[in-house]
């Protein structure tokens, strides 16, 4: 009988440690897998952050290149208006000529003289008008491209900020 009880506890430890050795190794394989996925989580966050970074880095470029496009066309558009200017201005010196030389046939030169002067200074107040505005003009353009920089700046110290952050996480 006490054979029997010693080969019946012998019996119980074997069965307990085999018992525990399964546990073990369940508990291992778990483990494992815990890691693989948590690894595995990270790597996706890591390649998620990335694309961001990069979707984040076209769209930037993207407004960079409309903003550049639509001041070449404020130029472009500047230049033309310029252009329309001087040749109105051409034009309309060339209608005065002709109506001086009708006038100057009709009444004479005294008062030929007189209106020359007339448009000569409505000419010269005419000039100093468009200068004024043209002044006005630029310092608006100025200031817009002040402000445009200053945004900017800012944008890329956001951006600048989110990176770092990124990175720190």
């Amino acid at each position: 009988k006490e054979r029997e009880r010693e080969r019946e506890g012998e019996k119980q430890r074997k069965e307990e440690k085999r018992r525990n050795n399964e546990q073990n190794k369940g508990n291992i394989e778990n483990l494992k897998r815990e890691r693989q996925s948590a690894k595995q989580d990270r790597e996706t966050q890591r390649e998620n952050n990335e694309r961001e970074r990069e979707e984040r880095e076209r769209d930037r470029q993207r407004r960079e290149q409309e903003r550049e496009e639509k001041w070449r066309e404020r130029e472009t558009e500047e230049q033309e208006r310029r252009e329309r200017e001087v040749e109105r201005e051409r034009k309309e010196r060339e209608r005065e000529e002709r109506e001086r030389k009708r006038i100057e046939e009709e009444q004479g030169r005294e008062l030929v003289e007189q209106q020359r002067q007339t448009q000569e200074t409505q000419r010269m107040n005419d000039h100093q008008q468009r200068e004024r505005e043209e002044r006005e003009r630029q310092e608006r353009e100025r200031e817009r491209e002040t402000n445009e920089q200053q945004r900017k700046s800012i944008e890329q110290e956001k951006e600048k900020k989110e990176r770092e952050r990124e990175e720190q996480e």
